[in-house]
Parts: structure tokens; C-alpha cells; sequence
């Protein structure tokens, strides 16, 4: 579900307009005066929540990559937030689904994003919204990006690894699809897809419904039984 979500704040990121120069709720403001702002609470709409990965138990925190904006809906660029790793999947959860608003349209009420509040402080060098840490212990903090880095690289690991003893699993990236010089093509995802569809019966999946739901975050592993290799359709 929350893979979903954020697909779908992502569709309403891509229909908002910037927000002004200067504007108090735009991470971009702050980036661009970061001794103005250094230690300093800010405000700012989560327009956007990127996939975040895996946190290890052990990790001196947890970074998120958010797409900003003010309470008008208008975008403001991104910032890593930084949160305690206890703290990680209610963030994630939280702040990756919008809120109802007051008003209301024919579908119902107007929903909109839900408003983060940190301290914004450079880590390692690196701009980063603090949400539930000290700024002092911002110090001590390795860069945002390399906490990133690593949770994402623990989340391609976990994906990766086979549900059957002796069996591989192996990535099948759509976003390449009939590239030059790339194994993926559309007959040998045509070839999978038969594959999945004749090992379960009560489903139809054609290569455009696999493409449709790994775009949406969803996971969708298909067996080939003859090479002992789990496919996992992704997009990168």
C-alpha cells in the first residue's frame, strides 16, 4: 500500500506549479541560504516521498528523500529528512499519503499534504530537514545521501534474494526494454508472462499490465522454471 501511495503523490507532484522565489516553505529556500537557516525550524509540505529503502536496526538514522512545497500545493524542491530509525516507518507511512482538507469537490473532500516540521541543519556538508533528532547531534551524522545510498542498496539485496533453495533471483528492468545492447526485450517479457499465466490459471498478464504495475511500485516476481531463475520486474 505505501508503494502505491507514493506513486500516487507523485502524480499530484507532477500537476503542481513551483512556488515562488524565496517562499518560507520551499526547501529550495533554504538550500540556497544555508547560514540563514542553519539550526533553525522549518516548515514545509511533503509534495512527494521517494522510495526509501531498507533501514538497518543498527543505522545512526534514517534518511528519506521529500519533495517540498508550501500550503498552497506548489512545489519548492527536495530535501533529505532525517529521522530517528525507530521513527522510520511511521514517517514513510505518514507522509506518504496526503490528509482531507476542508473544502470539497463532487468526488468528496479536497485532499492535500500533510505539513513536515523540522530543523533544517547541514550534515556532513549536506543540506538535511532534522524531524525527532538534535541538531547537535548533526555532528555526529554521516552524509544523508549515504544513509540513502545504503538503505537502498539493503532493499535491491532483500528483493533479490530466491524463495525456492537452489533457485537465483535476477532484476528485469522494464524502463530498458528494447535498448540497444540490453538483455530486456519485449518477446522475452512476452515469454515470462506466458510462463506466469500458465502456472496460475486465474490470471491473464499481458506485458503492458506488467509494465502498468511495476511503474505503480508494485513487486511482481515470475518464475521460469526451466533456468531456476525468479524475475523480478522492476522500473528503474
Amino acid at each position: 500500500m505505501r508503494r502505491l501511495a507514493l506513486a500516487l503523490l507523485a502524480a499530484a507532484t507532477l500537476a503542481a506549479k513551483p512556488a515562488r522565489k524565496g517562499d518560507p516553505m520551499a526547501p529550495d529556500t533554504w538550500v540556497a541560504a544555508p547560514a540563514a537557516h542553519q539550526g533553525k525550524p522549518v516548515r514545509t509540505a511533503a509534495m512527494r516521498l521517494e522510495e526509501p529503502g531498507l533501514v538497518a536496526a543498527d543505522a545512526p538514522a534514517a534518511a528519506l528523500r521529500l519533495e517540498g512545497g508550501n500550503d498552497k500545493g506548489e512545489t519548492g524542491g527536495g530535501i533529505l529528512v532525517l529521522v530517528p530509525v525507530a521513527q522510520f516507518q511511521s514517517f514513510a507511512e505518514t507522509y506518504s499519503k496526503m490528509e482531507a482538507g476542508k473544502g470539497r469537490s463532487g468526488f468528496g473532500a479536497i485532499a492535500k499534504p500533510r505539513v513536515v516540521t523540522g530543523t533544517f541543519a547541514l550534515v556532513a556538508g549536506e543540506p538535511a530537514l532534522l524531524v525527532g533528532i538534535p541538531t547537535e547531534a548533526a555532528a555526529r551524522l554521516p552524509k544523508p545521501s549515504e544513509l540513502l545510498r545504503e538503505q537502498l542498496a539493503r532493499a535491491r539485496e532483500e528483493l533479490l534474494k530466491p524463495s525456492r533453495p537452489g533457485w537465483q533471483r535476477k532484476a528485469f528492468v522494464l524502463s530498458r526494454i528494447d535498448q540497444r545492447n540490453q538483455p530486456e526485450t519485449t518477446r522475452e517479457l512476452q515469454r515470462l508472462c506466458d510462463l506466469a499465466n500458465a502456472a496460475d490459471k486465474t490470471r491473464r498478464l499481458t506485458p503492458r499490465e506488467a509494465v502498468r504495475l511495476a511503474r505503480e511500485g508494485e513487486q511482481l516476481v515470475l518464475p521460469d522454471e526451466k533456468a531456476r531463475t525468479e524475475w523480478l520486474l522492476t522500473w528503474e
